[in-house]
C-alpha cells in the first residue's frame, strides 16, 4: 500500500480502487492526450500506474505535439465514441498498424483498441446517469457499440470492477427504503 499526498494517474485499463482516510480535500484534473504528453512528456509510463506528482512532473525536454496520424486516429475515435473499428481507420493513415499502434501508445498511454475501449465506457457512464430508473440496459449495451449483454457486462467489470447492475445499485442517490411502523392502538 502507499501513501501520496498529490499523485497522477493516467489512463486506466482494468479497475482500480483509491482508498481515503480521515478528511479529504481534493482537486482532479482530467487532461486531453495532447495536455498529457505536453504536461509530463512521454506518457506511457503514466498508464495504469499512480505516480507521484514531482516524479511525474519531473524535468523533460520541450514536448512535440501529437504526430499528425494520431492526432487523426484520436479525432476519429472520439467522434464516434469509440464505436467505430480501429484497424480500417489505422489503415487509412497510410501507415503500418504496428507502427501506429506503438506511436499511439507512446503519445496518448494507451494502445489504440484499449483507447476506444476507453470510450465507449465513459459514453455507457453518461447514458447510464442520464437514463431512466427502469430503462432496460440492453438499450444502452447497443447504443454505445457492445455485441451482447456479456460483452457489455464483461467490459463495464474490466473497467469498473462491478457489473453495470452493481455499480447502478451503489450508486443510486435515492436508493428504496421500506419503512415498517408498529402503529399501536
Amino acid at each position: 500500500m502507499q501513501t501520496l499526498g498529490a499523485f497522477v494517474v493516467g489512463n486506466q485499463s482494468r479497475s482500480s480502487m483509491t482508498g481515503v482516510g480521515g478528511h479529504q480535500l481534493g482537486v482532479q484534473v482530467e487532461l486531453t492526450p495532447a495536455g498529457a504528453l505536453a504536461l509530463f512528456g512521454t506518457v506511457e509510463n503514466l498508464n495504469d500506474a499512480v505516480v507521484p506528482l514531482d516524479e511525474a512532473l519531473g524535468s523533460h525536454d520541450p514536448v512535440p505535439a501529437l504526430a499528425p496520424e494520431v492526432a487523426w486516429l484520436r479525432r476519429q475515435l472520439l467522434a464516434t465514441h469509440g464505436r467505430a473499428r480501429v484497424e480500417p481507420l489505422m489503415d487509412e493513415t497510410g501507415r503500418s498498424r504496428r507502427y501506429l499502434t506503438e506511436r499511439f501508445r507512446r503519445q496518448v498511454g494507451v494502445t489504440p483498441k484499449t483507447y476506444a475501449r476507453l470510450l465507449r465506457f465513459e459514453r455507457t457512464l453518461e447514458l447510464l446517469r442520464g437514463r431512466a430508473r427502469d430503462a432496460p440496459l440492453g438499450g444502452i449495451a447497443a447504443t454505445v457499440g457492445y455485441y451482447d449483454q456479456a460483452h457489455f457486462d464483461r467490459e463495464f467489470r474490466s473497467f469498473a470492477g462491478c457489473t453495470p447492475t452493481e455499480f447502478l445499485r451503489e450508486s443510486d442517490p435515492s436508493p428504496t427504503v421500506s419503512f415498517v411502523q408498529d402503529i399501536a392502538g
